[in-house]
């Protein structure tokens, strides 16, 4: 990786790091064991390479919100779904952009843009 920028552990227990410039996520399975993984998901935007910041995601029960930070513009904002945010789904922060992201293939939908360099994604449960 050329730039790891953040961590998190995905809905099946495997450590998972952002390398962002690289535009890709490392999935690290059976962390510090004899059988430990690693396997590397390219993340695209309409066909091409996308830099993200962080990736979390949403609970896999009950309600839930999003808390995003913009660090340049000093903003935190709350993204609410209609209906709920589906369970275990991965989000991802870049490049101004909120992004769904499929986990199999890499490839991000936007669901939230206009920001200046959103950061520190996370879910809230209630």
């Amino acid at each position: 990786m050329t730039d790891a920028d953040s961590s998190a552990i995905d809905p099946n227990g495997d450590l998972v790091i952002d390398s962002q410039q690289d535009s890709e996520l490392v999935f690290v399975k059976n962390v510090g064991t004899g059988s430990q993984t690693v396997d590397v998901l390219p993340l695209t935007l309409y066909g091409n390479p996308w830099p993200v910041d962080d990736t979390r995601w949403s609970p896999s029960s009950g309600n839930s919100f999003m808390l995003l930070s913009d660090n340049q513009q000093l903003i935190v904002y709350r993204i609410d779904a209609a209906g709920g945010f589906p369970r275990n789904q991965a989000y991802s922060a870049g490049q101004g952009t909120v992004l769904e992201t499929t986990t199999t293939t890499g490839v991000m939908v936007p669901i939230f843009v206009g920001m200046e360099t959103p950061h520190g994604l996370l879910f809230v449960s209630f």
